[in-house]
């Protein structure tokens, strides 16, 4: 037997959990998702974010610590990764035979 969601549009616009036949809770599938804002992101909010990442954001990625600290995790990565490769090549090397 399905059941169906009883819900009106004002609960799934706020996301409002809806109730099934039988009293049980759920939601549907449309309240799991936000609405994109109805009118595009106007010229002047996006020089003032563009301009908001310029003051904060690309100063921090041009800064040479962080790159250099950045670079030294990648290589510890790396490394890590090497090593893990190379023991399981040698473990997979070595004869092993099944215990009877």
């Amino acid at each position: 037997m399905e059941s169906t969601l009883i819900q009106t549009s004002n609960q799934k616009d706020q996301g409002i959990p809806c109730q099934k036949e039988g009293g049980i809770q759920g939601r549907s599938p449309s309240s799991f998702y936000q609405q994109a804002p109805s009118q595009p992101t106007s010229p002047r909010r996006e020089a003032e974010q563009e301009k908001e990442l310029e003051e904060t954001i690309f100063p921090k990625i041009q800064d040479p610590k962080i790159q250099k600290d950045a670079m030294d995790n990648v290589l510890n990565m790396a490394k890590t990764l090497m090593e893990f490769k190379d023991k399981e090549e040698q473990r997979m090397r070595q004869p092993h035979f099944p215990k009877k």
